[in-house]
């Protein structure tokens, strides 16, 4: 199988070797811009951003490591892939029917996942899927980006983490009920789980 070249990939690879070599797998986004000039690669902020684990590089995929984020421009190469990424499950034939649909103004406007997530609740998809009941009122809280200081174990490791920004797509609260929604364009095969995990502690 010949390995096809993509210049984020190795740059992760060549943190992860750099990482272990120097016996210390957190590091720095100073880490990544020098290692990113070596490997002429412009987007030095998209490095640590996987949100599928098929774009890991085949080293990360092959030695189980994922990044974690900790905040104030500093990351982690953590052991098991497993809890970094959560697979899709699979819908049941029997658990599909057809939603009417009925294009207005602003449905198609752009396809960014809020977005998307907006049309999803217009049409009451949302409503009839969370809460059995497409007149449901739930109160509705858009797109943001906000920090916090969070603790927590990815299997036998500690994590500590300062300030750390997280983009939350949207949130309904229904009867005391709080749901946070990730927005997906396309079919992954599985999600970075913080991006639900942060926004949920």
């Amino acid at each position: 199988m010949v390995k096809v070249s993509n210049k984020k990939q190795d740059v992760i690879e060549d943190l992860f070797r750099e990482c272990r070599e120097r016996n210390d797998l957190t590091f720095d986004n100073e880490l990544v811009k020098d290692i990113c000039k070596r490997n002429k690669f412009a987007n030095p902020f998209d490095v640590t951003k996987i949100d599928n684990s098929d774009k890991l590089p085949e080293i990360l995929r092959e030695e189980d490591y994922f990044i974690v984020h900790l905040g104030r421009g500093r990351h982690r190469f953590v052991k098991g892939v497993k809890y970094g990424y959560h697979k899709f499950e699979e819908i049941r034939e029997e658990d599909k029917f057809t939603w009417k649909y009925r294009k207005s103004i602003l449905n198609e406007v752009d396809t960014s996942e809020s977005n998307i997530l907006s049309v999803a609740s217009n049409h009451r998809v949302i409503h009839d899927f969370l809460y059995e009941d497409i007149i449901a009122s739930p109160k509705v809280y858009g797109a943001r980006r906000t920090k916090g200081n969070f603790s927590y174990k990815v299997g036998d490791i500690w994590i500590e983490t300062n300030n750390i920004q997280m983009e939350i797509d949207l949130t309904m609260e229904y009867l005391g009920n709080v749901t946070i929604f990730e927005g997906k364009n396309g079919f992954p095969p599985d999600f970075a789980v913080y991006q639900l995990f942060l926004p949920y502690k």
